[in-house]
């Protein structure tokens, strides 16, 4: 007998507690387990270290410390989490700026509650089944800025 696969652990950081509260909602049903949320970058990276989450929404524009950089923190000192970034900015040097700090994508806030639960399951597969589902660019609400290939 086998056993179930343990749920998505996912981490929320977004300075908007409504929209963090809605995500929550649309993920909890779908049977992702979102493990916490910060309200600041800062916080999201104190989080990350103590909750270790398989991965971290990041909202972009907050205070005291911005998503971008807190994304940058994580990646470079966490090997477990994959960071999606979850704004409503659609500006594209936030795009840009998401993936030179290694998010694995790039999600409008327009579009997350339709997309996201779809794309934490992919980015939680095994990694060589990831790699045929998750392509490097995919245009669609959804920017996927490189596949989320390192386990």
């Amino acid at each position: 007998m086998f056993a179930a696969p343990s749920p998505v652990r996912v981490l929320l950081v977004d300075d908007d507690p409504a929209f963090a509260e809605l995500i929550a909602c649309v993920l909890r049903i779908e049977g992702v387990n979102v493990v916490g949320h910060a309200l600041d970058g800062a916080e999201g990276v104190e989080l990350a270290r103590t909750l270790e989450p398989d991965v971290v929404l990041m909202d972009v524009r907050m205070p005291r410390m911005d998503g971008l950089e807190a994304t940058r923190h994580i990646v470079e000192s966490l090997p477990g989490p994959r960071v999606l970034v979850v704004s409503s900015s659609k500006d594209p040097e936030d795009v840009d700026r998401a993936r030179e700090a290694g998010a694995v994508g790039y999600l409008s806030k327009d579009r997350a509650a339709a997309e996201l639960a779809e794309w934490i399951e992919r980015l939680h597969e095994p990694a060589p089944k990831r790699e045929r589902r998750i392509p490097s660019f995919r245009v669609g609400g959804w920017h996927a800025l490189r596949a989320a290939t390192q386990s």
